[in-house]
């Protein structure tokens, strides 16, 4: 059995199976290599405690938008160099670290389809597991801790890096002394040690590695937080589709309020139009009717005057001939024939000068009838232009009508509240109020006629008497 299938199998052994670890990168394996973590676990308390000092000095006095600053192994890895070192490496002298890579990959892909194989009851059992226990602090932090309370109560204006700085300083003389509060703090440490290898040894007998339940319980979280976001999102998808509906049917409404509009107007301009055709077309027809009257008038008048002219010449012709008898009797001597022709002919002068008043009375007549005439031909023609127009108006009305869609409607009026119906005595009462208002209103109108009849009268006979 190879060294990668005895681990599979410890690990099955060990307890259910855990989301695996991913493969670590060359460079993690070269790091391991420079035995930069033997180096810092090497290292004493003091000067753990001088690396973790120094990360958060250079947090405070750098870039603080980080949540917290980095601890100590940061920085203590950075001052060797091991960036530097990497980079400096051919592609012969990283092949090692390469092939640790590949073969962690395979181990990944291994564990990857165990974990998939028992994802159902394995993975359960370990996020429902209890949280593992706490891994003690060492007796520096137990110390730092408690100089940190002191230092906090009696002066509390002094910053973090102040403390930790005064902690420290206290550590190094407490450590230096070695009385009884050093052994007291590293007793402390070491009985926190010994309880925490107790508990983690009982809790991985029952539920494995403690990084596995780590890792359950972080998947765990990781996709209940992706539960949360998915249905955050599912309720802003439905908000946004709700937003969206609301701005389409209002966008809808919108467009249909202003086709009913102009639906209004068109059916209003329509109307219109039609009404002022008809009233055009009216105006053409009493034209029409006067300008026949006219000229109906007119030809009596020109038959009236006809008349007058011919018994004019008929008068002119009997004046002439009792002129010529006058003056043939006047030349024979004095005779009762003269006095009777001279009576003629004055008689005949008269009825001459009646036929020319008359000839000339009717031609003025004739002249006024047919000036009315033409007055009505040009009336008739701007008629029968205007209505013209009117009737081209209303086409092109009705055209616009016609090519509205057929759901294009005006808006409809507010329908007043339902009254409810009277009674039928109730019905009856006010037929018969109504009634009574009525008759009431008519016999005081024949009143006020007659008063105003009497008062005629009245100033008639006075004005008739003076």
């Amino acid at each position: 059995m190879s060294a990668d299938d005895q681990h599979d199998a410890a690990a099955s052994a060990s307890g259910p199976i855990a989301p695996p670890k991913k493969p670590s990168s060359p460079f993690f394996f070269f790091q391991q290599s420079c035995n930069a973590s033997q180096q810092w676990k090497a290292l004493s308390d003091d000067e753990r405690a001088a690396w973790h000092n120094k990360a958060i000095a250079a947090w405070e006095g750098g870039d603080q938008s980080k949540r917290k600053p980095a601890n100590g192994w940061v920085e203590f890895s950075k001052s060797l160099g091991i960036n530097k070192q990497w980079k400096a490496l051919t592609d012969a002298q990283r092949q090692p670290f390469e092939e640790m890579h590949r073969r962690d990959k395979e181990r990944y892909e291994r564990e990857k389809l165990a974990y998939e194989a028992n994802s159902d009851n394995a993975t359960a059992i370990l996020e429902e597991a209890p949280k593992p226990p706490k891994k003690p602090v060492s007796a520096y932090v137990l110390f730092r801790n408690a100089e940190c309370e002191k230092l906090r109560s009696k002066e509390p204006g002094l910053s973090f890096n102040e403390l930790q700085e005064r902690a420290s300083a206290a550590w190094q003389q407490c450590k230096a002394d070695g009385g009884d509060d050093y052994d007291h703090f590293v007793n402390l440490a070491a009985e926190a040690q010994e309880a925490y290898l107790e508990q983690k040894a009982a809790y991985e007998a029952q539920y494995g590695p403690v990084s596995n339940v780590v890792s359950a319980k972080r998947a765990k979280k990781e996709r209940a937080a992706d539960a949360r976001d998915s249905k955050k999102r599912d309720v802003e998808a439905k908000r946004a589709e709700r937003v969206d509906a609301q701005l389409r049917k209002r966008a809808d409404a919108a467009k249909r309020h202003e086709a009913a509009q102009k639906a209004k107007t068109v059916l209003a301009e329509q109307k219109r139009a039609v009404k002022a055709a008809e009233r055009s077309g009216a105006l053409v027809e009493r034209k029409e009717a006067m300008l026949a009257k006219k000229l109906e008038m007119l030809a009596k008048k020109k038959e009236a005057l006809g008349q007058a002219k011919t018994a004019a010449k008929e008068a002119k012709r009997t004046a002439t001939a009792a002129e010529r008898a006058v003056a043939k009797l006047s030349a024979k001597g004095d005779s009762p024939d003269l006095k009777k022709a001279q009576t003629a002919l004055d008689k005949a002068q008269k009825a001459l000068e009646r036929a020319d008043a008359s000839e000339a009375k009717l031609a003025e007549a004739h002249t006024q009838a047919a000036t009315a005439v033409a007055d009505v031909k040009t009336a008739l023609k701007e008629a029968k232009t205007a209505h013209k127009a009117a009737e081209t108006a209303a086409r092109k009305a009705t055209t616009a009508a016609n090519k509205l869609p057929a759901d294009a409607s005006a808006p409809k009026a507010k329908t007043p509240a339902k009254r409810s119906p009277p009674s039928a005595k109730a019905g009856k009462e006010l037929k018969t109020t109504a009634k009574n208002k009525v008759t009431k209103a008519v016999v005081e109108k024949k009143i006020a006629a007659k008063e105003s009849k009497k008062k005629a009268a009245a100033d008639e006979t006075v004005y008739m008497d003076e």
